[in-house]
């Protein structure tokens, strides 16, 4: 019987122990690093001589909320490995951090003249060359169109007007279409 207890408790110690190292492995890794790109799904980072690709999702706390990575910025952010249902396995980020924003950089203002790089199923990256950088907005429901019934296309110059309004799904903010004109 006591032989028997002996061997629970030293099992049980060492389920501990395996599950305190799976922890431990599983803890966000943190960089801090300049932003070379970034994108919709994510940011290309170089931290020290190691430049490495970052998946931005829901589950990023921005710091500040309102804040979205620019070429440029100096950011900290802290990831761990992650396996997407597709099968792919990514470094998500937990959280993303402005350390020192691009000096050069000057602040957007809606309505603003850009360049579509990249239209996605929820949001839009346009590159404002007059304010030095590429900013990810989401689009409203029902966003405007000019002409009526245009569809957003990479290449096309446009005039965005935008609102800086809450996210739904976090604490973050985030910058939403409400009018799209084209002007090529």
């Amino acid at each position: 019987m006591l032989r028997r207890v002996k061997i629970e408790v030293v099992l049980a110690v060492l389920g501990l122990l395996v599950f305190g190292l799976a922890q431990l492995s599983l803890a966000d890794e943190t960089i801090t690093g300049v932003v070379l790109e970034s994108g919709l799904s994510g940011v290309i980072v170089r931290a020290g001589d190691r430049d490495g690709k970052y998946n931005t999702g829901q589950e990023t706390n921005f710091s500040p909320s309102d804040y979205r990575p620019v070429k440029g910025d100096t950011v900290t952010l802290s990831f761990y490995p992650k396996t997407l249902r597709t099968g792919v396995d990514v470094l998500a980020v937990s959280s993303l951090t402005l350390v020192s924003k691009d000096p050069n950089r000057k602040e957007l203002t809606s309505p603003a003249n850009g360049i579509i790089q990249e239209v996605g199923m929820k949001s839009i990256r346009v590159e404002f060359p007059e304010a030095g950088q590429t900013v990810s907005l989401d689009m409203k429901r029902g966003m405007d169109t000019e002409p009526g019934g245009w569809k957003p296309v990479a290449g096309a110059k446009v005039t965005v007007y935008f609102d800086k309004v809450k996210s739904r799904f976090t604490n973050n903010m985030v910058l939403v279409i409400s009018k799209l004109k084209k002007t090529d």
